[in-house]
């Protein structure tokens, strides 16, 4: 007796397996589209709104550099025993702006900082301000008054102190905090690549990565998962 095997069928039919895993990739596609869209609508209703300053100084001479009276700094017509180059810079961390009417009372912004003799030297940037001499003639008063303030806007001062200086922040803004972000310690004591990444993970484009990014995980798990079910 002679048994013939039979020819295995190849007939046409429809491949569901990988229909459910377009079907599945599209539908957890959708899924993030959605969460997405619903995060920056929540954003656009309800935006942050937040002032920030950070500011750093450092010396011109290092301890016995020279004998004293070898070397005199002059800024202006004043002698600075012990000369400082300050940088301060404020700005908005709003994903809207902040108008006029959020200063309370009409009462602006000041940051002293407080100093022997701190002599501006330039200031640049979208945020106008106002530096005057403290009453007590200790530092300056850097004034912000009542306006509007650009989301994202800043400005950026330098200054000379005799001495290290220190800042104190006094905000009428209504339910609009003003954060310290840095100042001298902070930046000797955090290492560059903190610095670094810090400032990568509060740019726009690392959120749109993150999101593809995930998009694309979650789009071969389901696909992984289909595959083992099928």
């Amino acid at each position: 007796m002679i048994f013939v095997e039979g020819a295995p069928a190849t007939g046409g039919g429809w491949d569901w397996g990988l229909t459910w895993t377009i079907v599945g990739a599209v539908a957890g596609s959708l899924a993030l589209i959605g969460v997405f869209v619903t995060f920056v609508g929540y954003r656009r209703q309800f935006p942050k709104r937040r002032m920030a300053f950070g500011f750093e100084s450092r010396s011109l001479l290092r301890p016995h550099d020279l004998p004293r009276g070898d070397l005199e700094v002059r800024v202006r017509g004043t002698v600075l025993d012990e000369p400082h180059f300050v940088e301060l810079q404020i700005w908005s961390e709003s994903r809207a702006d902040i108008p006029s009417a959020s200063f309370d009372a009409g009462h602006p912004i000041t940051l002293d900082v407080l100093a022997d003799n701190v002599i501006p030297v330039l200031s640049w940037g979208e945020i106008g301000v106002d530096v005057a001499t403290r009453p007590d003639g200790r530092g300056v008063t850097v004034t912000i008054a009542p306006q509007l303030i650009r989301k994202r806007a800043h400005v950026s001062m330098t200054l000379m102190s005799d001495g290290a200086p220190r800042v104190e922040p006094s905000s009428s803004l209504i339910d609009i905090p003003l954060v310290k972000k840095y100042d001298s310690a902070d930046r000797l004591e955090r290492p560059g690549i903190i610095n670094f990444y810090i400032r990568l993970f509060r740019t726009r484009w690392f959120v749109w990565s993150a999101f593809v990014y995930l998009a694309l995980v979650v789009s071969g798990l389901i696909y992984l998962v289909l595959q083992l079910a099928g």
